[in-house]
């Protein structure tokens, strides 16, 4: 039973960390000012063309103790021409039954053209398959919000202080093999904004390629501590179609998800 209930519990986490269009934030929401930026946009939002690229991550939370926790994982992502968008995640989790950590990896398959979004993990022999309606006025919200937090300034309401964000061009390099252009984002959160006694700095760091695609990124908020994302490969190209299907042997769970409230099933 215990296993079963861990199983369900990781079902849910794939679809909630694993789909590009459901990672959608808006202002305010996640922790610190950059997190509102989506996953989706950050990989392949933005990308104008087909390819297939593989990231490493790594974030470190520092604890008021001076313990840190670092978290890694291995990120693929896959654009087809039609705009489809595959997300293969590795990350090592532990097992309720004996805390042993062992390697889970979740998929997830945004699919424009026909409106699903489909799930699944090394850890079940199921994918969960969402029909999204309403798709033009849906997909007109997401992709406003899938903007890179801090590329519009935001209009000042009232007379609380406002935020104050700075852009500096870092200039050229070449990350896997591609050449990538570099900004860096400054953000300073004035005193007694958020009940905060001093000024918050807040940096993102973001090197992309001319495609579009962010090949590099570092984040670092003190509240938070600092999320890196560093392509290791690249090839420009059509994916292979095979991977925006869930394996043979895999069964297929449809479900509806309302533009507001639960998954249907």
């Amino acid at each position: 039973m215990r296993r079963l209930q861990f199983v369900s519990i990781l079902a849910g986490l794939t679809i909630v960390l694993s789909g590009p269009a459901l990672f959608a934030q808006g202002p305010g929401d996640g922790p610190g000012f950059f997190h509102r930026f989506d996953r989706g946009d950050h990989f392949a939002g933005q990308a104008k063309g087909p390819y297939t690229a593989t990231w490493s991550e790594q974030s470190v939370q520092p604890l008021t103790n001076g313990t840190t926790i670092t978290h890694t994982s291995t990120t693929k992502i896959a654009r087809d021409t039609s705009g489809r968008i595959y997300e293969e995640v590795h990350r090592t989790m532990a097992t309720r039954e004996n805390n042993t950590p062992h390697e889970v990896v979740s998929y997830h398959v945004h699919d424009p053209v026909a409106q699903t979004e489909t799930s699944w993990s090394s850890e079940t022999k199921t994918a969960t398959v969402f029909h999204r309606p309403g798709s033009a006025a849906a997909d007109a919200r997401r992709g406003a919000r899938m903007q890179p937090a801090g590329d519009a300034e935001q209009p000042a309401t009232g007379s609380r202080p406002q935020p104050d964000v700075q852009r500096e061009d870092l200039g050229a390099k070449t990350i896997a093999g591609v050449a990538a252009q570099g900004t860096r984002t400054t953000h300073v959160i004035p005193a007694e904004r958020q009940g905060n006694d001093a000024p918050i700095t807040s940096t993102r760091e973001v090197w992309r390629s001319a495609e579009g695609v962010i090949l590099a990124s570092t984040e670092t908020d003190p509240r938070f501590g600092t999320s890196t994302r560093t392509a290791t490969a690249f090839q420009a190209g059509e994916p292979s179609a095979a991977l925006f299907q869930a394996p043979q042997g895999y069964a297929l769970q449809p479900a509806t998800r309302p533009e507001h409230g639960p998954a249907v099933q």
